[in-house]
């Protein structure tokens, strides 16, 4: 009788899929919420250069010279350095990728973009795949080629290595979407500390924490020999503000990711909001850093950045005045007089008050009295006077742009190999006592794994930005203030060289490379619109003309939240 009221097997197997499935559910959400965090922990740690080294033991076997070349593998122990910031970048693919699987399981993996058609999805995985995987999989590939004709073959090996990792996390940047405020929030508060520390800096002409962080065995001073200073005209040595890096670029490169997009984030805020008072107290503090630090590569990129906003918003509204013309004229057309309203305009225009604006004048003018009284540096840096110090640096960068020409005329199909570059100028006369890679990251990349690793990195910032360029639409928002990070990046990086031959330099490359890609993707993030605040009053305005069975005209005005 027990038998013949309990529940059929398929009933039970049943009721059991039912549950695995609410189980891979709950534990999907659980690991992208882990993946956020993860995230978040990742950028905070990009102002920690300390590296951990992995060491590998490998079997005697591969010490056979006739299995691996012996300059491959001199020894049977290998070490990879990986900072701080890469455990967070695994971290965060890890447990994307798992999260990933639990939503295969349950069938959400794709919910990240739910306004997207399959189609529509396709092609955006395609155009991602094209423009930036597959390229950054093809650097990977020639800095592992290129360990072939390096000096040192496991550098080369070493950053192929670490580009693998960076080809995962810019893949789960772009699947997870973040919410605007997981990048926001980390961003900000590097700005803050950099700005203070930096002022700190400045004032006791000290770096106060680098013995902490570098294990140095002093603090770089103004007087110290090889300290980044600046001289002035009489003689006297200022020393720039390091904030938490080894070099004063450095953190210019870190204020030209963060400026960008804290300051975006800013200014779509609504009036009165608590949160933008203290996004603009983080951007005061980080143009501050900027000044003090004395980058000019960092200046470069950021006055960059606002020029680019500056021309898109400019074309957009451009694009939107005549749009607005047609609609009216076909309206005039069918004989419907109306007045258009509920267009968009510009939100600094509509969510600033006059007492913000007030106070953000007042920081431009204390920014402009502190650059006035950094006059004479100021001077020095811009090489408006004829000092021996800035004019040697200028020297030296000549010297390696004329033996970065050499060097790819000699080896144009893979390079001297990746991260060679600095060994191969010691057998070459005039940079011998130089020992740098050449201070433009397109041409150290092309120098060390040929032209076309050039290639290669040059398609994905590029094929971003013209997509964001060739809209015709309103410009989107975020995707916006992507493209200037990128941009100021991208500019900062034509100076210098740290975002190629330093690892968290590659890391913020590649990680303002998928930001922006999230950014202009089609489609909401996870969990919200993107916003920092729920109903943020930044509404978008779709107007539409229809054409009733009376052959009436009527216009269609629907308001939302944007779509980043």
């Amino acid at each position: 009788m027990a038998a013949q009221n309990a529940p059929p097997l398929a009933t039970k197997g049943r009721s059991l899929l039912i549950t695995l499935v609410q189980q891979a559910s709950v534990l999907e959400r659980w690991l992208r919420w882990l993946a956020l965090a993860a995230l978040m922990v990742t950028i905070l740690l990009l102002c920690v250069w300390r590296p951990l080294y992995l060491y590998f033991v490998f079997p005697p076997r591969l010490l056979d010279p006739a299995f691996l070349p012996p300059r491959l593998l001199a020894s049977n122990r290998f070490y990879l350095p990986l900072y701080p910031s890469d455990f967070g970048a695994l971290a965060t693919t890890l447990l994307w990728l798992l999260s990933w699987t639990a939503g295969r399981l349950t069938g959400s993996a794709g919910r990240a973009a739910p306004s997207l058609t399959p189609a529509g999805k396709l092609l955006a995985l395609q155009a991602f795949t094209l423009s930036i995987l597959a390229p950054l999989a093809g650097l990977a590939g020639l800095a592992a080629l290129s360990a072939t004709q390096a000096v040192a073959p496991m550098l080369s090996l070493k950053i192929a290595l670490h580009l693998v990792i960076l080809l995962g996390f810019v893949l789960a940047l772009r699947n997870l979407r973040p919410p605007v405020w997981v990048v926001v929030a980390p961003l900000a508060l590097l700005l803050a500390a950099q700005g203070v520390l930096a002022l700190i800096q400045g004032q006791a002409q000290s770096t106060l924490i680098g013995k902490l962080l570098f294990r140095w065995d002093v603090e770089a001073t103004a007087n110290q020999i090889g300290a980044s200073v600046i001289q002035l005209a009489d003689g006297s040595r200022w020393l720039r503000a390091y904030g938490t890096f080894p070099h004063p670029n450095i953190l210019g490169g870190v204020l030209c990711l963060a400026l960008p997009v804290v300051a975006g984030a800013a200014l779509r805020l609504p009036r009165r909001s608590r949160v933008g008072w203290l996004l603009w107290g983080a951007v005061a503090l980080g143009l501050v850093a900027l000044l003090l630090c004395f980058s000019r590569g960092a200046w470069l990129g950021v006055l960059g950045a606002v020029i680019w906003f500056w021309l898109v918003r400019r074309r957009s509204a451009k694009a939107l005045s005549a749009h607005t013309w047609r609609l009216k004229s076909r309206l005039r057309a069918f004989g419907h007089q109306t007045r258009l309203r509920g267009f968009p305009i510009p939100s600094w225009a509509a969510n600033h008050s006059w007492g913000r604006m007030a106070v953000l004048a007042l920081l431009v003018l204390a920014l402009v009295g502190l650059a006035a009284g950094l006059g004479p540096m100021l001077q020095s840096r811009l090489l408006l006077n004829s000092v021996p110090l800035e004019q040697r640096s200028v020297d030296e960068r000549v010297v390696l742009l004329e033996a970065s020409a050499v060097f790819l005329s000699q080896h144009p199909l893979l390079g001297v190999g990746a991260g060679n570059m600095p060994l191969v100028e010691l057998s070459y006369p005039p940079t011998s006592g130089i020992a740098q890679p050449v201070h433009n990251v397109p041409l150290a990349v092309a120098v060390e794994t040929g032209l076309a690793g050039l290639v290669f990195w040059l398609i994905p910032p590029v094929s971003l930005l013209w997509g964001v360029w060739r809209r015709k639409e309103v410009a989107k928002g975020w995707a916006l203030i992507g493209s200037a990070a990128l941009v100021a990046v991208l500019l900062s990086a034509q100076l210098d060289h740290y975002f190629w031959s330093q690892a968290i330099g590659r890391l913020m490359y590649w990680f303002t490379i998928g930001l922006c890609a999230a950014f202009a993707l089609p489609g909401k993030s996870w969990r919200g619109e993107g916003d920092l605040t729920a109903g943020s009053g930044h509404a978008t305005v779709e107007t539409s003309l229809h054409l009733s069975r009376k052959g009436e005209v009527t216009e269609h005005v629907s308001s939302g939240s944007p779509v980043a």
